[in-house]
């Protein structure tokens, strides 16, 4: 998902449903509101996952009703038109109400898909509830609203929030997005603002640089106003889902926004209603959200890393809704001390060896998450490992004779520039190589995005030649050479490392003979590319010297057996060794 997409919070004042991401957050009542009235909730809306993205289909859901959910854990598996992405809550609750049934297709952008709320007791109030024609409490233009029922009248739990916002003038809080798909990114860094307090801002300009676990990102904002606070600073990590800015819509509202701090969400402070609450049945009850005795507010699974970790949680500042603490909390915890302050921690001393004999070194993010999915890959894939060699006399000849041709250094076509597109006109001709598996089916692409490994300081990304293809050399080139830049400077955005089809690892220019790659899950296969080296061949009843290259096309053997792997190499042996066939 793009940082367009995402992260926006607008406030009006004396309002009470107001957007939070793609999301409708409503300000209601407690447990025991009169019929038709419901809690304070967030309807969760379909999301847009691509960027040419107008429906989707709902492939699993990760949660059931009444679960807890974590800040930055899955809720549901969404197919695009690209692929299928990861959907992950922003914020910390319970999964309340589902409106989307799993395999639905064709689901609009925008559609609400389900209901999530911020106290497990709430749950049963959602049996029912139809967002179309739900009434809320909150909706009316006073800040502080009342409801009455049968018994008598209930306090709006939200009565703070409105009163404290009502002061100021119409405002968007923007919010830290979630501009990676990895499941367990929880924070990201906010590398560099590019626009300064009291910058008038367009629809579609970067605002700043987002660094998460793959790249540095630029979060877009999708409306027109006026920036008014940076509510964090440069190189600061923070925690998707907390303010980082505030925005107005006009410009003489900026100096009213100078001491504004962003509501947080109320803890439950609701007086007990008069009227009964409902019953709820033994069967469909679920166990309550775990609070720490000490009335320490966190998450069920920050308190379980905690307790595994050994971390005290009275020593934690919270950054979720209402200062909970979150699991991120708790990682970001793990490197320091709490209880003595930020001091690196000392190994025991009765640790053999000493420091003086090794250095422990902290994973990255980035370095996490490709540790997470080689693992889940080798164990999940039945990977095969089919090897050919190809003599490429031919094509290093072509590739020289073109790059002759270039005036003053206008292009240069690499031998990997070969291979892709080799590749690509393959992946056209045996296409089951050119598939996903998704579960109870296989999804099998009709253009060929090829991701090519690109080895950073932060480790190996995927950028992707999109349309490959339908592209000739000059372009698959300069393709690879800009999406490189990029992934060097950290500089990709999503679409351009998420979605290939297949992928070309190349290890030839560093004098690797060959090797077998690890899949890049979803994808079905990888090309892993060896040295090109003379030798000597029969050519007949003579010999000759030959240039071989050797390649191995990892497979998954879900998806593509040992037949269809062995037609693909052949048809990509035969368009590396007659180039020319590639651009008829």
């Amino acid at each position: 998902m793009s940082g367009s997409s995402r992260g926006c919070n607008v406030v009006k004042s004396g309002c009470g449903r107001r957007r939070m991401g793609d999301h409708l957050v409503v300000r209601g009542l407690s447990s025991g509101s009169p019929p038709g009235v419901f809690p304070d909730h967030t309807v969760l809306s379909f999301p847009k996952l691509s960027p040419t993205m107008s429906h989707g289909t709902l492939t699993s859901w990760k949660k059931k009703e009444g679960e807890a959910v974590e800040s930055g854990e899955v809720l549901a598996d969404i197919e695009t038109d690209k692929a299928t992405m990861e959907f992950t809550a922003e914020e910390d609750g319970v999964l309340a109400k589902i409106l989307v049934s799993e395999g639905e297709s064709e689901v609009p952008i925008g559609r609400p898909m389900a209901v999530m709320v911020y106290d497990q007791a709430d749950v049963v109030a959602f049996r029912d509830f139809d967002p179309a024609s739900a009434p809320t409490v909150g909706s009316s233009t006073t800040p502080s609203s009342t409801a009455s029922g049968e018994g008598g009248e209930v306090e709006n739990q939200d009565q703070d929030e409105p009163s404290r916002t009502s002061q100021y003038p119409p405002h968007s809080v923007l919010y830290m997005p979630k501009l990676s798909p990895s499941p367990d990114m929880t924070s990201s860094v906010l590398s560099k603002w590019m626009k300064k307090e009291g910058d008038e801002i367009q629809e579609g300009d970067s605002i700043a640089d987002v660094e998460t676990d793959k790249a540095v990102v630029s979060f877009d904002v999708q409306e027109s106003g006026y920036l008014a606070k940076l509510l964090v600073q440069e190189h600061s990590e923070v925690a998707i889902g907390k303010p980082i800015a505030l925005m107005v819509f006009n410009r003489d509202d900026i100096g009213a926004m100078a001491d504004f701090s962003p509501p947080h969400r109320p803890q439950s402070s609701v007086p007990e209603p008069k009227t009964q609450p409902p019953k709820i049945d033994e069967a469909a009850e679920v166990s309550p959200i775990p609070v720490l005795k000490d009335r320490v507010l966190a998450s069920p699974l920050a308190r379980k890393r905690a307790k595994d970790t050994g971390i005290d949680l009275n020593q934690l500042k919270g950054s979720g809704p209402g200062g909970r603490i979150i699991i991120a909390d708790v990682e970001r915890s793990k490197a320091v001390d709490v209880r003595t302050g930020p001091e690196p921690l000392q190994p025991p001393p009765s640790m053999s060896g000493g420091s003086e004999f090794y250095s422990d070194i902290s994973a990255t993010k980035f370095q996490q998450v490709a540790a997470r999915r080689l693992t889940e890959s080798k164990q999940n894939i039945p990977h095969y490992y089919l090897t050919m060699e190809l003599a490429v006399d031919k094509m290093l000849k072509l590739r020289e004779e073109v790059n002759q041709q270039a005036k003053s250094g206008e292009y240069k076509i690499s031998v990997n520039d070969f291979v892709i597109k080799a590749a690509a006109m393959a992946l056209l001709k045996v296409p089951e190589v050119n598939s996903q598996w998704m579960g109870d089916f296989v999804r099998q692409f009709h253009t060929a995005d090829i991701s090519v490994a690109v080895a950073t300081d932060l480790g190996l990304i995927t950028p992707i030649v999109k349309s490959a293809d339908r592209k000739g050399l000059k372009a698959i080139s300069g393709d690879v050479k800009s999406l490189s830049q990029k992934a060097k400077e950290n500089k990709l955005k999503l679409e351009e490392f998420v979605g290939g089809t297949f992928t070309v690892s190349n290890l030839g220019m560093l004098g690797i003979s060959e090797f077998s790659a690890v899949i890049n899950p979803p994808q079905a296969a990888i090309l892993a590319v060896g040295q090109t080296s003379k030798r000597v061949v029969t050519d007949g009843d003579s010999t000759k010297v030959a240039s071989i290259m050797t390649v191995t096309l990892s497979c998954d053997h879900r998806v593509v057996d040992g037949a269809v792997g062995a037609r693909w190499l052949q048809v990509f042996r035969d368009h590396m060794e007659d180039p020319f066939s590639m651009l008829l």
